[in-house]
């Protein structure tokens, strides 16, 4: 499909201070070093769709930080996809909010695929002043339905993506007749093996962890699909024998795996410090990654 929504997106860490405010200062130098990096875009999430540490926000701390991001990233032109759940009902508020900024696109989480569901969707929608909106797959579901997805193309105002949370092949191929009016993104662990079932692009945890490996990893795809595919195996045994067991062990939400992740790659750079409730992952982990990545993903 020809679509601006396309290829690895980078889910943004949102950097804290110890007293629980948003570090500002980092937040734009991780925003500038990332955008000298060749990826296609920003995303306010984690790397799984959900929405993280950014709907946990107050509605004014939220709009102070993807202001910051959005007037950074429009200067230059640097796509950016804002998500706008809200765990207390405050999601269309965030909508028309973002709706204004300089934006490719808007995330929207549905809870469920019922008739209620497709409405609740149908009206934020109408918030976004005709921005694309990508809709996350609901938690837990694993699976849009065909049937659902064909109604919401006809009564969803700007629907342009489907967030993906993690498939197989199998599961994709139901939802392969809207490859042609819909920007599939998959987890970067099915990003090959999605490829060949027309997914376009991922929210990209090895984004984070080294932009430029993940660049010539997309571009693969298209030059070399059996070095994409052996690159894929290596990253998803990297995640089954190390960032899997880690966050189980440490109770780490997907917003602290990212950012150690980040820590590991260099460009995240101080304390992987979390937003309240949330306990902050000891930076040695990340430490403890990268080596464990440069043995088991770019073996000598």
């Amino acid at each position: 499909m020809h679509s601006p929504l396309v290829g690895p997106w980078i889910p943004l860490p949102l950097p804290f201070e110890d007293g629980g405010a948003v570090d500002l200062d980092r937040l734009a130098r991780s925003v500038d070093a990332w955008m000298r990096e060749p990826v296609s875009g920003f995303a306010t999430c984690t790397s799984d769709g959900s929405p993280g540490e950014f709907a946990d926000l107050a509605f004014d701390e939220w709009r102070v930080a993807v202001e910051q991001i959005a007037a950074r990233t429009g200067k230059v032109g640097f796509p950016l996809v804002i998500a706008c759940a809200h765990p207390e009902g405050e999601a269309a508020r965030r909508l028309e909010y973002a709706a204004h900024l300089d934006v490719a696109g808007l995330l929207v989480s549905t809870p469920g695929q019922d008739d209620e569901d497709l409405a609740q969707v149908q009206d934020l929608a109408g918030c976004a002043a005709g921005t694309p909106i990508l809709l996350v797959e609901p938690p837990g579901a694993r699976s849009f339905r065909a049937t659902w997805v064909r109604d919401s193309l006809q009564r969803v105002p700007g629907l342009a993506g489907l967030v993906l949370t993690g498939r197989g092949e199998d599961g994709l191929e139901e939802l392969r007749e809207f490859e042609e009016d819909l920007a599939l993104w998959v987890p970067d662990t099915e990003l090959v093996t999605g490829y060949r079932r027309g997914a376009v692009g991922s929210l990209s945890a090895h984004s984070l962890w080294d932009a430029g490996s993940c660049a010539r990893w997309f571009d693969a795809l298209h030059d070399d699909l059996d070095a994409a595919l052996a690159f894929e195996r290596r990253w998803v045994r990297f995640w089954e024998l190390f960032v899997t067991p880690l966050r189980r062990r440490h109770a780490l939400t997907r917003a602290g795996v990212d950012k150690l992740l980040a820590l590991a790659g260099g460009v995240f750079r101080g304390a992987p410090t979390m937003g309240w409730p949330n306990a902050s992952p000891d930076p040695r982990w990340a430490e403890e990654l990268r080596a464990a990545g440069e043995h088991a993903i770019f073996p000598t």
